[in-house]
């Protein structure tokens, strides 16, 4: 067994480094690759890597965003399991043997994810309010406990099971939801998320980005999901919710000339479940 660790970056400063230096310093028994995608970086951060840390494999991207680009980290990656990082990052020992052994149960794992400013708070997976708020679970879970939404910053993987799926969502920009959406996908699609709350990994956790996301670009990600997914009701509650939001309309416009619809179809056919069904099973109120 091989693991791919896919670490998406883009203008982290010193952040590539510090996850990179915890991540070779920490002790594993499994093979593993890693492979940072410089998604259009103008901070430099990843200069210097590759003769720093001579095992990694990077690629420089021009501003695919976050989902692109770890879509296509996966598709250079040659291990059957996938690990997808955020770029700000702390590990301990084994945290990847650990996952890696109970991903064999299940078909998608993340650990706890640590606040790296706080280290006795910590998330256990998502969910999300009466207005598809995404809101933390603090309360520590048993172990395998199934969650709607495994946070993107540390998301463990089997490739089969990636591949199905069709990964993240190729049409996102920038940033926003792409958790939610894998999570989403993986249960319509008959899969599970689970919890190992047994390895916690910590994440700094930025009160700002260090590119720029607007309104526009996390509605439209948002829409995308919506318009994938859900039934009739559901989107036109969605509709009725964000109508008035800044940048909703340029959102719908771009969407309107995107590839929903076909994609929509697509995913219908493909499904095991509807949105009832994972709305009805975690007790979501929309």
């Amino acid at each position: 067994m091989v693991v791919s660790i896919i670490i998406p970056c883009k203008n982290e400063g010193k952040n590539i480094i510090m996850t990179l230096d915890s991540l070779f310093k920490s002790i594993n028994k499994v093979d593993y690759e890693v492979i940072v995608i410089d998604d259009g970086s103008n901070d430099n951060c990843c200069n210097g890597i590759e003769k720093k840390y001579q095992t990694i494999k990077l690629y420089r991207t021009e501003g695919m965003g976050a989902a692109r680009a770890r879509d296509y980290g996966a598709e250079k990656a040659k291990g059957n399991v996938l690990i997808f990082c955020d770029a700000h990052l702390t590990f301990n020992n084994h945290w990847m043997d650990k996952l890696v052994s109970f991903l064999g149960q299940y078909d998608a794992v993340s650990p706890g994810i640590g606040v790296m400013e706080n280290p006795i708070a910590a998330g256990y997976g998502l969910t999300w309010d009466k207005s598809l708020k995404a809101k933390w679970y603090t309360e520590k879970p048993r172990t395998g406990k199934k969650v709607p939404f495994l946070p993107g910053g540390c998301l463990c993987i089997k490739r089969t099971v990636f591949e199905d799926i069709e990964g993240f969502d190729k049409g996102f920009i920038v940033w926003g939801h792409e958790d939610e959406e894998i999570s989403l996908k993986l249960w319509l699609f008959g899969y599970s998320c689970c919890i190992y709350p047994e390895v916690l990994v910590f994440h700094k956790f930025r009160t700002q980005h260090p590119y720029k996301v607007t309104f526009e670009h996390v509605h439209y990600n948002f829409l995308r999901m919506v318009y994938s997914h859900f039934n009739e009701q559901r989107i036109n509650k969605v509709k009725a919710m964000l109508q008035d939001s800044y940048g909703y309309n340029e959102a719908v416009i771009k969407l309107n000339t995107s590839n929903i619809a076909v994609q929509r179809t697509r995913y219908f056919k493909k499904r095991k479940y509807d949105d009832d069904w994972f709305f009805s099973r975690f007790e979501i109120p929309f």
